[in-house]
């Protein structure tokens, strides 16, 4: 039986694990005061949109704050939280216990699980779902609820990950800045009904589960991969009701297993990285089985200069491939400046977008940036949308 899960049911849920895992990060470690360090950053940053009037897009101050104790005995154990004035809330991104036996490292709690070897396109990154309420963030992954087990072998690594709750991409909502414009009804004359998103149900036959095996010979990095899990978009269904001049639309998420590969191989001054996964959908009336890939390669032009540029896309079963690449230009004018060229194009629509950042170290632990982010294209849902939404920003950071 499936069930809608109220927002009120979500938020016990997390108020739950938040006091489980505060009690695993205080409890774990009886010499936690003695060892505490923190950390952490203040962070302003104006956007301003590239229009005829200039307009305002956002004025945003972050606070973030780090915690973490190490003991050679015991782990590590490390607690942030980041403060956002955008929308006047306190978020506890990580919590987590890191404990290490001879052969076996295990991690419990509100974590990151990073797998692939490419850069930023990450086909074998299964688990941390995105938060596209702001699309293009440095750093827009969402940490899970997690039990991590890595047994060390030799040159092996045996990476077991076990995930209970089901976490979905943040999506942005209707009137919001970044939420897709011009989509025009199914049929002319048609009201959509727009039903509730049907969750995964919170018990153990709907947990998430990977493997990772990796192996370092000295001249290559590479590992095989297999997740279990859901999707992280909602498989859209509609209905017609004729009687009532209507289109259901009902959200559901879906079961989804992936089989990946990546590497990683230094050939002189370059570094080639590839990475593909095969994607079995569980309802291919709606979304065949698909395949992600990315291959790239980065290096130092010079000690000033670093470039790295990858080709990546993705072939859905009985449809075109959908390709595209990336190039990323790092230049340190001197010791405290440097500047950064980062685009995406993807052929099918001729698609782009241009990221120039300029920064400056003011001082010791103190950097401000200035950029832009600028959108073209011509094919629907890609950066098209985005075509009036060209913007500049400046962001100061002070870390502590």
């Amino acid at each position: 039986m499936k069930i809608n899960l109220i927002g009120s049911d979500i938020m016990r849920v997390k108020y739950i694990f938040f006091i489980f895992f505060s009690m695993i990060l205080i409890l774990s470690s009886s010499v936690l005061a003695s060892g505490l360090e923190i950390q952490g950053g203040i962070s302003s940053q104006l956007e301003v949109g590239l229009n005829e009037d200039a307009e305002i897009e956002e004025f945003d101050n972050q606070l973030t704050l780090e915690l973490s104790h190490y003991n050679s005995n015991s782990g590590l154990f490390k607690g942030s939280f980041k403060y956002n004035s955008s929308i006047d809330e306190i978020e506890l991104t990580e919590l987590y216990s890191e404990l290490y036996f001879p052969s076996v490292d295990l991690t419990i709690g509100k974590q990151r699980i990073a797998w692939g070897k490419a850069d930023g396109i990450n086909p074998t990154d299964y688990f941390n779902p995105e938060d596209f309420t702001d699309p293009f963030a440095e750093e827009n992954k969402i940490n899970i609820a997690a039990l991590r087990a890595k047994k060390y072998y030799q040159d092996w690594v045996f990476d077991l990950v076990w995930s209970p709750i089901f976490e979905a991409n943040k999506l942005p909502q209707p009137d919001s800045r970044w939420y897709p414009e011009g989509e025009s009804e199914l049929m002319p004359g048609y009201s959509q009904v727009l039903k509730e998103t049907i969750e995964p149900e919170r018990t153990l036959k709907n947990s998430q589960i990977g493997l990772r095996i990796s192996r370092w010979s000295g001249s290559i990095d590479a590992s095989l991969s297999y997740y279990y899990g859901w999707r992280k978009d909602p498989t859209i269904y509609t209905t017609v009701d004729e009687s009532n001049n209507q289109i259901i639309i009902q959200p559901e998420y879906n079961r989804l297993q992936g089989i990946g590969a990546d590497f990683a191989k230094p050939i002189g001054k370059y570094v080639l990285r590839g990475e593909a996964a095969y994607f079995i959908t569980a309802d291919e009336d709606i979304k065949n089985d698909y395949f992600e890939y990315v291959l790239g390669v980065d290096f130092n032009v010079t000690d000033d200069l670093y470039i790295n540029t990858q080709f990546f896309g993705d072939k859905e079963k009985e449809i075109d491939p959908q390709n595209g690449i990336t190039l990323a230009v790092e230049y340190s004018i001197n010791e405290f400046n440097q500047i950064e060229l980062n685009t995406i194009y993807r052929f099918e629509g001729e698609e782009i977008v241009i990221n120039p950042v300029y920064s400056n170290d003011i001082m010791d632990g103190v950097n401000l940036s200035l950029g832009a982010y600028l959108f073209d294209g011509n094919k629907a849902g890609g950066f098209e949308q985005f075509v009036d939404k060209d913007y500049m920003y400046i962001e100061l950071n002070r870390a502590f």
